[in-house]
Order: C-alpha cells, then sequence, then structure tokens
C-alpha cells in the first residue's frame, strides 16, 4: 500500500465512526445505511489518489453491503427457518470491518487482505448458495465474532 498518510487518516478516521454507528444502531436496515459509507470513503480517496488496495477494498466492501441488502429485501416467510440471516452474520462482518480498520491503520498489507477475504466470505453466506451451504454445515459462521477473524494481527 502506498497511500499517503493524510488519506489513510480519512480512510481510518471515516471507517471508526462508521463502525461506531454500526454499533449503535438497533435496526439492521439502519447498519446497512451506515456500512455504506464504507465503500463510499474509499471510493472518494480514490478520486485523490488510487490504489489497488483501495480498488479491492471497495469492492470487497460495496459487494457484502449489496448482499446484505439483497438478502434483507428478499421476501420473508415468518414460518421457515430460511426468512432471516442468522444474527451472526452480521456480528462476524462488523468484527471483521473492525479488524480491516486496524490492519488497514497498522499498515498490514497481508492483514488487510484476509480481513477482505473474510468479509467477502460471510457475505457470499448472505446469498442462495451461501445460505445453502451454511445450513448444510459444508460453510460456516463463527457463533462468536471473536474467533470470526484474526486477521488483524
Amino acid at each position: 500500500m502506498n497511500i499517503p498518510k493524510e488519506y489513510k487518516k480519512m480512510i481510518v478516521d471515516e471507517f471508526k465512526e462508521i463502525l461506531i454507528l454500526c454499533n449503535d444502531s438497533s435496526l439492521i436496515d439502519d447498519k446497512l445505511f451506515f456500512f455504506s459509507a464504507s465503500y463510499g470513503t474509499v471510493r472518494r480517496v480514490m478520486n485523490l489518489h488510487f490504489d489497488p488496495t483501495l480498488a479491492f477494498m471497495h469492492l470487497v466492501l460495496q459487494n457484502a453491503h449489496q448482499s446484505f441488502t439483497q438478502r434483507l429485501n428478499q421476501p420473508q416467510k415468518t414460518d421457515t427457518k430460511f426468512s432471516k440471516t442468522p444474527k451472526s452474520f452480521w456480528d462476524a462482518l462488523i468484527k471483521s470491518y473492525e479488524a480491516l480498520i486496524n490492519a488497514f491503520e497498522g499498515d498490514n498489507v497481508n492483514g488487510v487482505r484476509e480481513c477482505l477475504e473474510a468479509i467477502s466470505y460471510i457475505a457470499y453466506m448472505t446469498t442462495g448458495n451461501g445460505y445453502y451451504l451454511y445450513l448444510r454445515g459444508k460453510a460456516l459462521i463463527p457463533a462468536n465474532p471473536e474467533t470470526a477473524v484474526e486477521c488483524a494481527e
């Protein structure tokens, strides 16, 4: 990553604010609204300074937002286990996002990539096939988000 300090600080500061807003909100719609600012922040910085890591970060965060939004907007039946996305998915996403902030702030390039991989994995679990694999036990989201990712270390 070759990102000037002032741009990096812009991203970290905004990401930390987004994290606070997501954690303080009780409604998933609000959490997703705030989370959408994550890829918007990266896009604004890319318009000032392009870096391939920022492009990767933008695409993964945008896709995660879209995947969670599509899952949330699906017609839901109240009498089936398929009607809701488990809370552990959101918890894992936020924990991975927090780890991404720490890795990015600490210039941990491998950590950033691992966190983005974790975020993309969690987002995939919200898709039809991902959720199918999750229900079959073929792909798991840890019940404890503390163990969801260790990418910032």
